[in-house]
C-alpha cells in the first residue's frame, strides 16, 4: 500500500517494537534515514553484514547504535530503509515489512504492507518530509544525519535537485550547525593500503 509522507506516523505507531533495517555496507543515507525515523517515531536501527566506512564514521558522530545482521523475528514491523531489492538484505527473510526508499525499483514493495518510494535523490529527503509532515523536530543529531545523507547521495550537491537544496537550507536551521560540520561527518582517514599506495606512486 502506497502511502503519504503525511500517513506515516498514524500507521509506524500502531507497532510496538519496531526495526529500521538499512542495506548491507550501509552508507550515509541509509543510516542517516534510519536514524532520524529510530528517533523521531520510536525503534531500533540494524544493518546487513556492515557499514561503509563513511557511514561508520557518521554513526559514530551521531551517536547512532546500530545492531548488525539482527534476527527478523521478534519485531511488530520491520522498515526496509533506502533499499530496492532482497540482494541487498542477504539472508534476511522478511514477512511483514514497510519500505521507505528513494529508488525506483519495484523489488520491494509488492510485498510491503506499507510503502513510501518516489524519485528523490536520497532518502533523506524523503525522511525529513516525514518528520516536517508529522511534525517531529528532529535532534541536531538527527538532522546532522539527514544532512549527511544528502551530502552523500548528492555527490556533494553535484547531483542534487531543488527539492535537495531546500532539505539542506531547513536541516541547517533545524540541526543549529554549518555545511563545514556536516561535510566533516564523511571524512575519513585512508586506511593502511591507501596510504602504501599514495606512498608508491
Amino acid at each position: 500500500m502506497l502511502i503519504s509522507e503525511a500517513e506515516f506516523g498514524s500507521i509506524v505507531s500502531r507497532y510496538k517494537s519496531v526495526l529500521y533495517l538499512c542495506h548491507r555496507n550501509a552508507d550515509p543515507d541509509a543510516i542517516g534515514s534510519a536514524f532520524a525515523l529510530a528517533g523521531a517515531f520510536g525503534g531500533t536501527v540494524g544493518a546487513i553484514d556492515d557499514l561503509s566506512r563513511t557511514g561508520e564514521a557518521l554513526s559514530d558522530i551521531i551517536g547512532a547504535h546500530i545492531l548488525i545482521d539482527p534476527s527478523e523475528e521478534g519485531w511488530d514491523m520491520i522498515v526496509v530503509v533506502d533499499t530496492s531489492v532482497q540482494l541487498q538484505l542477504g539472508r534476511i527473510q522478511l514477512a511483514r515489512y514497510g519500505l521507505i526508499d528513494h529508488h525506483q525499483d519495484e523489488g520491494l514493495i509488492r510485498e510491503a504492507e506499507f510503502y513510501i518510494q518516489r524519485p528523490a535523490k536520497s532518502t533523506a529527503e524523503i525522511v525529513w518530509k516525514i518528520l516536517k509532515d508529522n511534525g517531529r523536530q528532529p535532534s541536531r543529531e538527527m538532522a546532522l544525519g539527514l544532512m549527511a545523507g544528502i551530502i552523500s547521495d548528492t555527490g556533494r550537491f553535484k547531483r542534487a535537485s531543488a527539492e535537495s537544496f531546500m532539505a539542506a537550507s531547513e536541516l541547517l536551521e533545524a540541526g543549529g550547525f554549518d555545511y563545514e560540520e556536516a561535510l566533516q561527518t564523511l571524512s575519513v582517514a585512508p586506511d593502511i593500503s591507501q596510504r602504501i599506495a599514495v606512498l608508491k606512486a
